[in-house]
C-alpha cells in the first residue's frame, strides 16, 4: 500500500510552473506530479529543517522546507528581474529583501504560500522592514517610480524594462507610504524625478493624496484600467502603462490654491454689477451707473 502523503509543491523541473510540481513522501521514497504540464519523477524530497538567515548582523532562525531557488518567471516578471531584487523563495515561501539607505540588509518580508492569505503566517518579517523602501537595492536611475507592493515594483521594472527608473514599493501597503516618504526625504531628494503609482482603488487614491501633500514634487501616474501595476504586466498592456508613466503629471495638494485663481476669486467676489442710467456722461461720472445693492439719492439745486 502507498504510504506517500503530501509534502509541499516546488519548481517543476520542465515547464515553466514555479510552484505546480506536487511533492509526496512515504517511506517508499518520494514522487512528484506537476499539474501544469503532467510531468511526473522521483524526487529525493527535501526535509523540513530550521535554518538561520543573516539579516544585518543578527541571525534570525526560520523554519523552511526545500532549497533556496529563483524561478524562471513568476506573475509574468522574468527571472533576471526577481534575480535583481534578490527575490527567491524556498518551497512555497517567498522571501523580499529590504535594505537601508545605506545598502545593508535589514530585513525579509516573507509570503507563505501554503498558508491562505487571509489567514494568519501568510504574510511574515523578518529584522525590520518598516523605514525602507523595497527595491532600493537596484537604485541606479535617475527616475524613482514607488508603488505600494512588492509585487508591483518588480511587474513595473519589467515592463520599463529596467531603464530610466528605479521602481520600489513602500514596505506594508498604501497606509505606511506617508510614514516611509516622511523617513526616507534625503533618499527622495536624491533623485532628480519622483513618480508616485499607487493602486486605484479608493485606498490608494486617498494614500496618494497624503504623500503629494507631504511630497508635492512627485509625479502622479494615474491607473484607469487596472488597479496596479501588477494587473498591466499580466494582462500584457506593457505600452499602456509606460505611456502613463511617460504622461504623469504633478498634482497640486488640496490646501495649495493657484495664485491666478485665488486672485480671479477675490476679484470676482467684490465685483458689483452696474445699472446704467441712460445718459452716458452721468454712468461715467457715477463709474458706470446706479450700482446694485445700494442707494441712490438724487439732489438737484432750488
Amino acid at each position: 500500500m502507498d504510504d506517500r502523503k503530501f509534502s509541499h509543491h516546488e519548481e517543476c523541473p520542465k515547464c515553466d510552473s514555479s510552484d505546480g510540481f506536487a511533492v509526496y513522501s512515504g517511506k517508499s521514497g518520494s514522487v512528484g506530479t506537476c499539474f501544469v504540464c503532467g510531468h511526473s519523477a522521483r524526487v529525493d524530497a527535501p526535509s523540513a529543517d530550521t535554518k538561520k538567515i543573516k539579516v544585518g548582523a543578527v541571525l534570525f532562525s526560520d523554519t523552511i522546507t526545500g532549497e533556496r531557488k529563483v524561478p524562471r518567471s513568476q506573475r509574468g516578471i522574468s527571472a533576471e528581474t526577481l534575480e535583481s531584487y534578490g527575490w527567491y523563495h524556498i518551497g512555497r515561501k517567498a522571501y523580499f529583501p529590504f535594505y537601508n539607505q545605506s545598502q545593508e540588509l535589514v530585513g525579509y518580508k516573507t509570503r507563505n504560500g501554503d498558508i491562505p492569505k487571509t489567514q494568519d503566517g501568510h504574510f511574515g518579517i523578518l529584522g525590520k522592514i518598516t523605514d525602507n523602501f523595497f527595491g532600493t537595492k537596484s537604485a541606479n536611475n535617475k527616475r524613482l517610480l514607488v508603488t505600494t507592493g512588492e509585487w508591483d515594483a518588480m511587474a513595473a521594472h519589467e515592463m520599463l524594462h529596467g531603464k530610466y527608473f528605479t521602481c520600489v514599493s513602500v514596505p506594508n501597503g498604501d497606509r505606511a507610504a506617508v510614514k516611509v516618504f516622511e523617513k526616507n526625504i534625503r533618499l527622495l531628494d536624491a533623485f532628480e524625478e519622483v513618480y508616485l503609482c499607487f493602486d486605484s482603488d479608493e485606498s490608494g487614491k486617498e494614500a496618494t493624496a497624503k504623500v503629494v501633500a507631504l511630497y508635492p514634487r512627485a509625479k502622479v501616474v494615474v491607473l484607469d484600467r487596472y488597479k496596479d501595476a501588477g494587473e498591466c504586466l499580466l494582462a500584457k498592456d506593457t505600452k499602456y502603462f509606460t505611456d502613463l508613466v511617460w504622461a504623469a503629471q504633478r498634482q497640486r495638494p488640496e490646501f495649495l490654491k493657484d495664485g491666478m485663481e485665488a486672485a480671479l476669486a477675490t476679484y470676482n467676489r467684490h465685483k458689483i454689477d452696474f445699472v446704467a442710467t441712460g445718459n452716458t456722461a452721468l454712468d461715467k461720472a457715477m463709474n458706470g451707473g446706479f450700482r446694485a445693492g445700494e442707494y441712490i439719492v438724487v439732489m438737484g439745486t432750488t
